[in-house]
């Protein structure tokens, strides 16, 4: 297995990976993500044919999060509550979690909730 972690502009290096699969008959898979830009995915070549490809953005961008890396996906949901709360004190968690990430499963809206009831007292004792 080799790991490489290359840095593109404007997206993934499909062509890299999709050329590297096909001339040495390896199973390639990439993983890519732009903030900025709101795009996630995941593409499998295998012999230089794409076997699975998983492609989120703009509004689906935090399901793919959540699909494909757990712990980005937690590390933004903290990232986007503190500026929820800082930017839109009248705004409730629960229009954070409709507006933002309204697939998450019951169980961990709570756990959202927790998190936002959390960084909403820190906040209120720095002020």
């Amino acid at each position: 297995e080799i790991v490489l972690n290359p840095q593109t502009a404007w997206g993934p290096c499909n062509a890299f990976c999709q050329k590297l699969s096909a001339k040495y008959g390896v199973d390639v898979v990439i993983q890519y993500e732009e903030p900025g830009c709101a795009f996630i995915g995941r593409i499998e070549y295998t012999n230089g044919e794409i076997t699975e490809q998983q492609h989120y953005e703009d509004k689906t961008y935090m399901r793919g999060l959540y699909e494909l890396d757990r712990d980005l996906f937690w590390n933004r949901v903290q990232d986007n509550l503190e500026y929820h709360i800082t930017e839109h004190p009248d705004k409730t968690c629960i229009q954070y979690i409709e507006e933002q990430i309204p697939f998450l499963p019951e169980e961990l809206v709570m756990e959202v909730e927790s998190i936002y009831n959390q960084l909403k007292k820190e906040y209120g004792e720095s002020n």
